[in-house]
């Protein structure tokens, strides 16, 4: 298979209510991948509009978590506050 890119999952944009996951493609759509095909094992990305694929590079465990009561957000930034 030959893949547009590989994606780190927490570069990609999570959407709450359709479940899925999505990144910017070179053709002006965007790649998409559900939380439950990733859960499943599959890993490729694909743009609805275009033939390029993208190979998504995730731990599973991290999406174990999103099932905890901790709500773990992937893709979303972490902001550090030092206390001093």
């Amino acid at each position: 298979m030959n893949f547009y890119d590989e994606v780190e999952l927490e570069d990609m944009v999570f959407d709450e209510e359709e479940d899925k996951y999505t990144y910017p493609c070179p053709c002006g759509d965007k790649f998409e991948i559900t939380l439950d095909e990733l859960k499943s094992g599959d890993d490729v990305a694909r743009c609805p509009s275009c033939s390029l694929i993208i190979k998504v590079i995730f731990d599973p465990e991290d999406l174990d978590s999103e099932d905890s009561d901790d709500e773990i957000v992937l893709g979303q930034p972490v902001t550090t506050i030092k206390v001093v």
